[in-house]
């Protein structure tokens, strides 16, 4: 008789590499690419700025204390995805807004997505758009424009606080805390903040599980394990944190890149997020932790 081994072999053998077909991309997910595909252009094309904030000249503010401030006016606004910024000058600052795409999730989730559509920051086209998708539509989820900037557009839309269709709320967790929800036109609106982190753990956390209820697909939460952390961390105190980390099946966990909302790449390769409660701020190495499976 043969071994395992030696029958392993033989069947390998018969099952070879395949030639390369054409998929969409939506398609794409979970294949392997058949040749190595190199960017044509730097993502993103330009350096992005992390957090709403300011920019200016290091040497005007050196020597700024908090009881002797520098003002420098604002001589121009960034907002996200604005290319042609002009030279900083001397004595000025600019204004500089946060926002990036998300990875879409809703398919992988078991729905079917109707439209893509992008919006710029200008409140008449995205409330047309609004307008155009949510009779055809079962849910809208915006990304971006619910924060705190000058450049909110979803917020602007319904008004800063809402109008009573759509209700903008701040929620105890990290990331993902500037959220909203409501209705437009009878069809319920979800709006995520627009940090590519922020966007996808707060789909993780609220529209994923509501999704596949809705639907009647099975197991609509992520399995939820127990897990010895392996490292020492910290989380921000009276904030449920999210954080991204590697899940070892022989049960230990380790958190996986910076906590920043706008590390996507750490994220993509997280297999797992620990659940840190709200009221803990320190959790010692050995301790127990949640994680949500994400595999």
């Amino acid at each position: 008789m043969r071994s395992v081994e030696e029958h392993q072999h033989v069947v390998a053998g018969l099952i070879t590499a395949r030639p390369g077909a054409t998929a969409e991309l939506p398609d794409a997910e979970g294949r392997v690419l058949f040749d190595d595909v190199t960017a044509t252009v730097a993502l993103p094309v330009f350096d992005d700025s992390a957090m709403d904030g300011y920019a200016v000249r290091a040497d005007e503010v050196a020597m700024a204390t908090s009881g002797r401030p520098v003002k420098l006016p604002v001589a121009e606004d960034i907002p996200a995805g604005r290319t042609d910024i002009p030279a900083l000058q001397p004595g000025t600052a600019h204004r500089i807004m946060t926002g990036a795409p998300i990875p879409a999730a809703v398919r992988a989730a078991g729905a079917e997505v109707v439209a893509t559509a992008i919006a710029g920051d200008d409140v008449a086209q995205f409330t047309a758009l609004l307008d155009r998708y949510a009779a055809e539509s079962d849910l809208i989820i915006t990304s971006g424009g619910v924060s705190a900037g000058a450049y909110e557009v979803v917020k602007d839309a319904f008004g800063r606080a809402g109008d009573g269709r759509v209700e903008f709320v701040k929620v105890a967790m990290q990331p993902g805390m500037p959220q909203g929800a409501g209705r437009v036109a009878g069809t319920p609106i979800v709006t995520l903040p627009g940090n590519p982190v922020s966007a996808l753990v707060s789909f993780e956390v609220f529209i994923r599980p509501a999704l596949r209820s809705a639907m009647g697909l099975p197991a609509p939460h992520r399995p939820r394990r127990s897990a010895v952390l392996t490292e020492t961390l910290t989380s921000p105190a009276g904030k449920r944190q999210f954080r991204r980390g590697v899940f070892d099946p022989a049960g230990t966990a380790v958190s996986h890149g910076p906590p920043g909302s706008h590390h996507l790449g750490w994220l993509a390769s997280a297999n797992c997020l620990l659940d840190i409660p709200a009221d803990v701020t320190d959790v010692p190495a050995g301790s127990q932790v949640q994680i949500w499976d994400l595999r």
